[in-house]
């Protein structure tokens, strides 16, 4: 006879004789809008890609946009892996119905190979540009750190070598190990938003699920947050006190009212973009983590609580969103929320620095002719 129906991550559960058979709750409403995140960062991603293509003067190429495209590739690649993820899920256990059973060491019997093949190219596939994401965004802040605060751009230039070395190279390791000792694979939405991360489906026991978890993207997640927030804050006071020295050396009686408002404005547009760089950044991945060391921490009389499961459900939808939802972040932050590309994407009128180069180059020509 069957025991009581309990909720366990994104499944319900139930035993029969010695298995437990797994079912799959509906999920379709809030993978729908994981499904949403991933398409607007597809989409977001592709109009950085362009603004850095179509503008190309000095305003847009600088060596932090630079590093933005490179940061939004890696965002790209988890969206549309994450994408695939979801869709595989949907089919496989909304579409087709799966049952997965559960042995008694809690690993699962995974009887589907073909799209279980799919999952493990899947989870390679984010969980390596997962890693690059928290490592360009590091890296990003690193470049800030030398350029601004340390005033030396040719330092910040030679960083971005081994920037490239380094936020390539490792995750791409990393995975490659996790996949050369098959961790990767179907985890039935235990800790992700419905796509593929470290397997259940071979004989790694709860502790070596977690230690996997946390080698192939909790770690680096949890420091990047502490880089940023530490180079950022360090960033934002160099501002903040660079504003106050040269105020200090210009008389008062020099700057009228319009030219200190306009220097209040570039300088707290300044502080702004700063503020919310680390905040957009928490605000999307903060979810996964809280989730990752709530199922690693508690026990599972208390995963089977009503309260735990309706907290689990949200934080699983909050989850799927932040984790895709990188690149549109990026579009919002760099092109929607930043005024000089705005104004391009939206106007018609040719930008100052363009129409400045057109003015300089008749004059020239006039000059030439006579």
């Amino acid at each position: 006879m069957n025991q009581p129906r309990w909720t366990v991550f994104a499944m319900s559960m139930h035993n029969v004789s010695n298995h437990t058979y797994v079912e799959p709750v509906e999920l379709f409403p809030e993978l729908s809008l994981t499904i949403l995140s991933c398409v607007l960062s597809i989409l977001g991603s592709f109009v950085v890609f362009w603004t850095f293509y179509r503008f190309d003067d000095r305003n847009v190429r600088t060596g932090g946009r630079t590093l933005l495209v490179w940061l939004c590739i890696a965002d790209l690649v988890t969206a549309t892996g994450n994408l695939i993820g979801v869709a595989r899920y949907i089919y496989l256990y909304h579409t087709l119905h799966k049952r997965v059973i559960f042995e008694e060491d809690n690993t699962a019997d995974c009887q589907y190979p073909g799209l279980l093949d799919v999952c493990i190219v899947q989870s390679f596939m984010t969980t390596c540009s997962s890693m690059m994401s928290f490592f360009w965004t590091c890296a990003i802040s690193i470049y800030f750190i030398a350029a601004v605060v340390g005033r030396n751009n040719r330092l910040a230039d030679r960083l971005v070598v081994h920037f490239h070395v380094f936020c390539w190279s490792v995750p791409l390791f990393i995975t490659s190990f996790a996949a050369g000792k098959h961790a990767l694979g179907e985890d039935f939405s235990v800790a992700s938003g419905g796509w593929c991360w470290i397997t259940r489906c071979n004989k790694l026991s709860p502790g070596d699920q977690i230690a996997w978890m946390a080698m192939s993207g909790k770690v680096w997640e949890i420091l990047m947050y502490l880089v940023i927030a530490h180079n950022y804050i360090l960033v934002k006071y160099h501002v903040w006190s660079t504003k106050r020295v040269q105020l200090r050396r210009i008389p008062h009686y020099l700057l009228d009212s319009s030219d200190t408002h306009d220097r209040n404005q570039v300088i707290n547009s300044s502080d702004t973009m700063f503020v919310f760089v680390p905040f957009v950044m928490y605000l999307l991945r903060i979810w996964g983590t809280i989730r990752f060391i709530v199922n690693s921490s508690i026990s599972i009389d208390q995963q089977r609580s009503h309260e735990y499961v309706t907290a689990n459900r949200i934080l699983t939808t909050l989850q799927g969103i932040g984790d895709s939802g990188q690149g549109f972040g990026n579009f919002l932050l760099f092109c929607l929320f930043t005024k000089d590309i705005r104004k391009r994407l939206f106007c018609r009128e040719t930008p100052d620095s363009e129409r400045r180069h057109l003015l300089n180059n008749g004059e020239d020509e006039l000059h030439s002719a006579a």
